[in-house]
């Protein structure tokens, strides 16, 4: 079953505005509700006690690479990338 994306955006900035964003997510995911807002959209999503995290970290993109698209690290060789990602059951309290 595929996900239905109910926001997405990018984000570039320096590292402290990176990580006053990922502050920002992590306290607000600590009081129970993570939102999202780029202006345009608004999303609000309630977070149940017990999740799950992802934690994924590549070095370079190959675009010969036999990876899945969504396995594949995109960009130059020497660019690097960490991912992370959080999921839990809709129904969960």
């Amino acid at each position: 079953m595929s996900m239905d994306w109910l926001f997405e955006t990018e984000i570039r900035d320096g590292r402290g505005g990176v990580a006053a964003f990922l502050r920002n997510v992590a306290d607000r995911l600590e009081n129970g509700t993570v939102e999202f807002s780029d202006g345009d959209e608004d999303v609000s999503l309630p977070v149940p006690e017990n999740l799950e995290l992802a934690v994924r970290v590549a070095r370079g993109g190959d675009a010969d690479s036999d990876a899945s698209d969504a396995d594949r690290p995109t960009g130059p060789d020497d660019s690097q990338r960490v991912q992370l990602e959080l999921s839990w059951d809709a129904n969960a309290t």
